[in-house]
């Protein structure tokens, strides 16, 4: 069902010059990759789509311990839609020290991980990409 929602062969243009200007503008999606909530994957999120799946969750318990410093013990948390892990950022893998990465806005270590799993997603992650003029934008 994934396939089809991203099927794009059904678009066509109606003369030579529409034709001309798109193709100088056109854009290849070829890679994907996000995490909404405790999914990990937009495939996790399209079949939780698909299966009417609630992602709004209690507080994880194995995550107490990281937040029990910063947060009262008598505050409640809520229920939200909570990521799995937040602290298996590898610092070594993005060539950043540990003290570096500690400093680092999780959402930016987030970023990171995302955009490499994306690239993974299209074929060019590693070595195939490193010095090439390769371009990507987020949205």
């Amino acid at each position: 069902m994934l396939d089809n929602l991203l099927d794009f062969s059904d678009i066509t243009c109606t003369n030579e010059s529409s034709q001309k200007s798109n193709l100088e503008n056109a854009i290849a999606i070829i890679g994907m990759s996000g995490c909404i909530s405790s999914l990990e994957s937009y495939k996790e999120f399209w079949n939780a789509l698909l299966n009417d799946k609630d992602c709004i969750v209690p507080y994880p318990k194995e995550r107490e311990k990281e937040v029990a410093l910063i947060l009262n013990r008598k505050r409640r948390i809520c229920n939200a839609g909570y990521m799995k892990s937040i602290s298996t950022f590898d610092h070594a893998f993005f060539d950043m020290s540990y003290k570096e990465a500690s400093f680092t806005d999780p959402n930016q270590r987030l970023f990171l991980q995302t955009v490499f799993h994306a690239l993974e997603n299209a074929g060019y992650a590693g070595e195939s990409i490193r010095g090439s003029k390769t371009v990507m934008s987020f949205r």
